[in-house]
């Protein structure tokens, strides 16, 4: 029976929903997830990613591995797949795509997943903010949103690289002080609206995030759908009215599609003749 371990740059299980999400995908087929083999929070260095992959594919409950949290553990994967011929299959959920994955001549371990894309839509963040879309929701000048960033991220210099000339101010954080330092930035700027970057890092903070950004009294841009908090009771931040806009995809349903999608290619019995990553679920844009 096939055993499908994770590895998430963060947390996976603890006090999130994606496992379940992901296991939901997978359906009828959820009991081919090998739990104990989950590698949580492995964080983004290149070395803890590549010790990570190199342990599923030792273990011998593993035969199939799926890497979420961002493109740098898809990278890690792709770069074992390119040394060892025997490496075992892997699919991945990624945030967008860059040239060194899936590549031009990406590893035959690779099985194909799912990709979000989203940084690549800042520019329709923008249309929104700017009242150059449809909905007209906004009218900021592009000159006076700012975009924070996580410099750490593997896509950190593809996004920083598509921002705008003529935007605004690119802010950088990467942990909890520097989150609180950067939004202060940001609130004592004449900046009228940020976007938050897609990273996994701030969904990996959500909540700070949401409180640090309420605290700048500004129009606020989050990339997921999530960032509503929704379902989160009382004592949880939760976004400020008429204050904020949820531009993006809903991340839970893209872990169900990454499930369907893992669950397809093993029922197959066979490799993809053409791997590929699927879009994810659409774009939404919400200004509650």
């Amino acid at each position: 029976m096939p055993g499908i371990a994770v590895i998430s740059t963060i947390a996976f299980r603890t006090n999130a929903p994606w496992e379940a999400a992901f296991t939901g995908g997978l359906g009828v087929h959820a009991g081919w997830y090998v739990s104990g083999a989950l590698q949580e929070s492995v964080g983004f260095s290149q070395g803890s990613l590549t010790t990570a992959v190199s342990n599923l594919n030792a273990n011998g409950s593993v035969t199939h591995i799926v890497t979420v949290g961002g493109v740098a553990a898809a990278r890690a994967a792709w770069s074992y797949g390119n040394q060892h011929g025997q490496a075992k299959p892997f699919f991945s959920l990624v945030g967008g795509t860059t040239s060194n994955f899936p590549g031009t001549a990406p590893p035959a371990s690779f099985y194909g997943g799912v990709t979000l894309e989203s940084f690549g839509h800042n520019a329709d963040r923008l249309d929104h903010l700017t009242g150059k879309s449809a909905a007209h929701a906004h009218n900021f000048p592009l000159a006076q949103i700012a975009l924070l960033i996580n410099p750490d991220s593997s896509v950190g210099a593809d996004e920083s690289l598509r921002w705008p000339s003529d935007g605004g101010h690119i802010y950088q954080a990467r942990d909890k002080t520097t989150i609180q330092s950067e939004l202060g930035n940001f609130a004592g700027s004449n900046h009228t609206a940020i976007i938050i970057s897609a990273d996994p890092f701030f969904t990996d903070n959500l909540e700070y995030v949401i409180q640090q950004a309420n605290g700048t009294s500004k129009h606020v841009c989050y990339s997921f759908q999530e960032y509503a908090n929704a379902s989160a009771g009382a004592g949880h931040p939760h976004p400020t009215h008429n204050k904020h806009t949820l531009h993006g995809p809903k991340l839970l349903d893209a872990y169900q599609q990454l499930g369907q999608v893992v669950a397809s290619v093993i029922s197959s019995g066979a490799a993809p003749l053409q791997p590929k990553l699927e879009p994810a679920p659409p774009i939404v844009a919400n200004d509650p």
